[in-house]
């Protein structure tokens, strides 16, 4: 019989420490012995990779669906989110979004902190690099950042770089994306047709200033011009269309019907109202409890459907110049040919000058045998934004000197709050002598205000006889104030105007009446209300012919022409459809043409310094994908978006100080025998220079050219399409 001793445990007190573990049935225990183990840690580890791969694997197949890490698909950009990605992370590959969540958070805070939107981006992008390095067709994100970058007019050699380090793809994938997005340009727009929505046209000539290194007789830099066209959809139905409408007669309709009258003036003064309650609510401190009943946005037939966001398409760059009249001939046959087989007559919105070139254009050709050769199928209409630049130009040349020792005139009053030589002139800087008319208005306003009070300052409250406040109601004080110092309807009804010899007042009253004007049109733009916008331009009629502008005095009554001349689908589309609104909400509309200058704007970045027109063409086509993948990025990482939203800061303190000056010099108060030393003369009326007879004369002779041109067989003014002289003006005439 063999007995056995005692023997001596060679177990591991690691080991030991796993049994223990494992017989209390205590898993976290267990797990940290395990891990205390070098050995067992080490298989541990082992078979952590082996998940790891197999989930990894599991991310890269091709079977459908497929991985938002192996595809960027771009018909669904707008469904593409950092979220969606971390949630097929968490699905897929959970024991890795496990360990890239320990790798972003401290262990300290790992238990409280949530896996919010701020750490989407770079989880997803670590696991793009080495899912990429894994499997080169794992590039589903290295590809939005490559359209990101590429819209930023990154550097080939940049992409190169980053592309070796799996950031982006390789410049050659780029570019073959941006040649399929171009390619497919049409796609949008023929769906339109096919589905009978209505759209307009909007275009604008591009030029772009091509240098060489080395100037030569024969190699110097050359001006390309070149015609940017969009489509832009209607956002509000028109009716029907009426085939065998038959125009009305324009010379048996009245003159007056074309210029402005009483009704056109309530309706602008009721909007005022509105405007200068916005100002006294926001500077007067008496009326501050009232602003929450200020209205906000002056609403009309349409403002639910003009807070929508516009549907827009960057349709092409057509390498021709609107100037010569063969170019423009072949711009308006690329539209019609967007039309395809349908009958209906589409606006073409433009400019001063693209509106020129295109009736000139279709008097051309009007001898043709057949519509689309006639260009019947484009209505050409004029825009809005040029026409507000033209104006302040007006309103500048009529108001602005360059000695600011008049105290009081608007060279006076920039200078005074330090907005020159920004605001010196609007063809240079628009915005900055916009802001500076409207602070200065609202300077006269609030003096206006104080004065209507009877306080001495903006912070006091008016008094009784008893020394007790009274209640002021902010209509009534507006309503005041708006017949007193906003629009001077005499002149532009053609009434006789009490006229004093106070210059100084009487300039006074000048800007606040342009300003008003300006106020209404901006305002009105902002809100998309059509009708408020061709009240306007028939009042600016009479200042532009005034002011010798014989351009856009003659595009306004064509416009006027045009609304009681057109089928009512098109006189609704002309009223309505002058808008664009890229972001939806109320008070987010723009004029077609500004929203081409920005356009244009994303164009030039992306085409870069290296012009050719193949490279042109494709980056026309793709700006607005692109524009809208660079937007998307934005909003996922938390970039403000800076081309969309403007911040605008407080003038509060330039109001104030241009109603302190006013105050001192007692501008709004009549003084006899006073006058600006720039200014010696000057009338209460705006419209002093306008000529009544002259005016209706002029009506009536362009009435009966318009209904000619409408009806004749005759061709242009003998333009060989080598030329700019579409276009005559009627400098003459005037």
């Amino acid at each position: 019989m063999i007995t056995i001793g005692p023997v001596k445990s060679v177990v591991d007190e690691n080991l030991h420490k796993v049994v223990q573990a494992i017989a209390t049935c205590n898993c976290p225990s267990v797990a940290e012995a395990v891990m205390a183990e070098p050995s067992l840690k080490k298989e541990v580890l082992i078979r952590v990779a082996r998940v790891l791969d197999d989930e990894c694997s599991n991310m890269c197949k091709t079977t459908p669906p497929l991985s938002l890490f192996r595809r960027f698909l771009l018909f669904e950009r707008e469904l593409f989110s950092y979220s969606n990605c971390i949630t097929e992370l968490q699905t897929k590959c959970p024991t890795l979004y496990q360990l890239l969540w320990t790798v972003v958070t401290r262990s300290d805070k790992r238990n409280t902190v949530k896996c919010t939107s701020q750490h989407y981006p770079g989880m997803c992008m670590a696991v793009a690099l080495v899912l990429k390095e894994r499997n080169q067709h794992m590039t589903g994100l290295q590809t939005f950042l490559s359209l990101v970058l590429f819209n930023s007019n990154v550097q080939k050699k940049v992409l190169t770089r980053l592309n070796h380090m799996n950031v982006t793809i390789s410049y050659t994938a780029v570019m073959k994306l941006i040649t399929g997005i171009s390619e497919q340009h049409k796609a949008p727009i023929e769906k339109w047709v096919n589905e009978g929505i209505i759209f307009e046209f909007v275009g604008d000539n591009v030029d772009k200033t091509v240098g060489v290194r080395d100037i030569r007789t024969d190699h110097r830099s050359t001006l390309v011009h070149m015609y940017s066209l969009l489509a832009v959809r209607a956002r509000v139905d028109p009716p029907p269309p009426i085939f065998d409408f038959i125009p009305p007669d324009l010379t048996k309709i009245a003159v007056s019907y074309f210029l402005p009258n009483q009704a056109d003036i309530d309706a602008l003064r009721s909007n005022l109202q509105v405007i200068v309650s916005r100002v006294l609510a926001d500077y007067i401190e008496v009326f501050k409890p009232q602003k929450r009943r200020v209205v906000a946005h002056i609403q009309h037939a349409h403002s639910k459907e003009m807070k929508e966001k516009s549907g827009v398409v960057v349709l092409d760059v057509l390498h021709k110049c609107e100037t010569k009249t063969t170019d423009m001939i072949d711009i308006m046959r690329e539209m019609i040919s967007y039309l395809g087989d349908s009958a209906n007559t589409c606006l073409s919105v433009g400019d001063l000058l693209t509106k020129e070139r295109q009736d000139g254009s279709k008097r051309h050709v009007i001898c043709s045998n057949t519509p689309s050769g006639r260009l019947d199928h484009l209505e050409p209409c004029i825009a809005d934004w040029h026409c507000l630049l033209n104006f302040l130009m007006l309103v500048w040349k009529h108001l602005f000197k360059t000695s600011p020792r008049d105290h009081g005139t608007l060279r006076h009053l920039l200078h005074k709050i330090g907005r020159l030589p920004d605001a010196n002139k609007p063809k240079k800087n628009l915005h900055a002598c916009l802001d500076g008319l409207l602070t200065a208005f609202y300077g006269h306003l609030v003096e206006a205000a104080r004065l209507e009070l009877g306080i001495k300052s903006v912070d006091d409250f008016p008094l009784d006889s008893t020394g007790a406040k009274v209640k002021v109601k902010l209509s009534d004080v507006a309503s005041a104030i708006v017949d007193k110092w906003t629009i001077v309807p005499e002149a532009i009804l053609g009434q006789p105007l009490n006229d004093s010899s106070d210059g100084v007042n009487n300039y006074a009253h000048v800007l606040c009446h342009f300003a008003a004007l300006v106020s209404e049109f901006y305002d009105g733009w902002h809100e998309g209300d059509g009708l408020r916008m061709l009240r306007c331009w028939k009042i600016l009629m009479l200042h532009f012919f005034a002011n010798r502008n014989t351009k856009y005095a003659l595009e306004s009554l064509k416009l006027q022409f045009q609304l009681a001349s057109l089928p009512p689908d098109l006189v609704h589309q002309l009223t309505w459809g002058r808008f664009v609104n890229t972001r939806g909400g109320e008070g987010n509309n723009i004029p077609c043409d500004l929203y081409n200058e920005h356009i244009n704007h994303l164009f030039k970045e992306i085409m870069g310094s290296n012009f050719k027109e193949q490279s042109s063409t494709r980056a026309a086509r793709c700006v607005t994908t692109l524009s809208s993948i660079a937007e998307t990025f934005d909003k996922l990482t938390g970039i403000h978006p800076e081309s969309t939203s403007h911040t605008t800061s407080s003038n509060r303190d330039d109001v104030l100080s241009i109603a302190t000056v006013v105050q001192s010099c007692d501008i709004l108060k009549i003084k006899s025998d006073r006058s600006h030393a720039n200014f010696p003369s000057f009338s209460a009326s705006p419209l002093t220079s306008l000529n009544r007879q002259r005016l209706e004369t002029w009506i009536l002779e362009k009435t009966r050219q318009y209904t000619c041109n409408q009806h004749s067989d005759e061709q242009d003014n003998g333009d060989d399409g080598t030329g700019s002289n579409a276009s005559e003006s009627d400098e003459s005439e005037l």
